[in-house]
């Protein structure tokens, strides 16, 4: 991870072992970079138990270097699955939309608890309802329990109703969208197309949109689903909403290509924000600790399409070197 440049990461996938394993690590000295957390809810469960496990592991695990921020859900499944909750038919099922995991009760009662609680909300969603039914309990919990700085956040926005995006800004969500998956590729060509249709498989990940409408956008990989996970190649797809591999120039949606200082912006100081460490990294300012990188070529000088090629030279967490590759010039002090 350090020789790609990354300095934080989020595990929105944890359970108590892999918790204690981290914490140990941390304690220990043995972790090279900040690790954040989420604690996997499941919605077949009693409720009450799996939050107060949350709440026992977020006062348990305090380090600098691990500390569990979140409750995860899962709202529904994937495309490629036929389990992504859709506001209209699936094109290969026409009289299928998919299902949520938990149903939109249950989701309302959920994230209302958690948010009661103060504990931040991590939930992935796919489809377009979804998406609709997260925000709408997400407003739920607010109106019940008031306004607060939880930074619950949306992952992978796969699709977004047009009605729905300023709801993001709205209810002060931050969206965590995954660019390298912003391509036409074989994912395309073999599941969304014959999924979706084109007219939604040419409206998938609606960065831009989220952006325009003032959304705080934390862009991630998605490891392991994803690999590799080199931010990199990440921002150049989201630069340009094509594969690094793509020899047909076919672009995804390019009213939703995003600027480079955007995209840089998702992956650290945004990303800092969602995980409640904006004061301390996520940018380069006096009195913040010295998490950076340093690559061989500027981004801002050279084509789009040559973004992830640039090479990671060297990696600091809190002025300690964690990373110096072999073209780093010299002994660095």
């Amino acid at each position: 991870a350090a020789e790609a440049g990354i300095t934080l990461t989020h595990d929105p996938m944890l359970d108590t072992e892999s918790v204690t394993a981290y914490n140990e690590l941390a304690r220990e000295g043995k972790l090279k970079m900040r690790f954040r957390g989420s604690i996997t809810l499941e919605a077949d469960q009693e409720l009450k138990n799996q939050v107060d496990l949350v709440l026992a592991e977020k006062a348990r695990n305090t380090h600098p270097y691990f500390q569990i921020l979140s409750a995860k859900i899962f709202v529904d499944g994937v495309i490629e699955g036929g389990t992504a909750y859709l506001l209209e038919p699936y094109a290969h099922q026409p009289n299928f939309r998919g299902e949520p995991i938990w149903d939109p009760e249950s989701l309302n009662e959920v994230c209302a608890l958690l948010d009661k609680e103060k504990i931040q909300i991590h939930l992935h969603v796919i489809g377009d309802a979804a998406a609709c039914i997260t925000l709408d309990a997400i407003e739920y919990a607010r109106n019940k329990n008031g306004k607060w700085d939880s930074r619950h956040s949306i992952t992978h926005m796969h699709l977004v109703d047009q009605a729905d995006i300023p709801r993001f800004k709205d209810l002060d969500v931050i969206g965590l969208p995954q660019p390298f998956w912003f391509k036409v590729d074989d994912y395309y060509d073999e599941l969304a197309l014959p999924y979706l249709g084109r007219e939604r498989a040419d409206r998938q990940y609606p960065m831009q949109s989220l952006i325009d409408a003032g959304v705080v956008m934390a862009s991630s990989s998605d490891f392991p689903v994803t690999i590799p996970f080199d931010p990199l190649i990440a921002i150049q797809t989201g630069v340009t909403r094509k594969s690094i591999q793509e020899t047909e120039n076919r672009v995804l949606g390019p009213e939703e290509k995003s600027s480079l200082e955007d995209l840089i912006r998702s992956f650290t100081y945004n990303g800092a924000y969602a995980n409640f460490l904006e004061t301390e990294v996520g940018s380069l300012e006096v009195g913040k600790k010295a998490d950076l990188i340093i690559l061989d070529q500027n981004l801002f000088d050279i084509p789009e399409e040559e973004i992830a090629q640039a090479e990671v030279l060297l990696t600091m967490v809190e002025g300690d070197i964690v990373y110096q590759g072999s073209g780093f010039p010299g002994e660095f002090q």
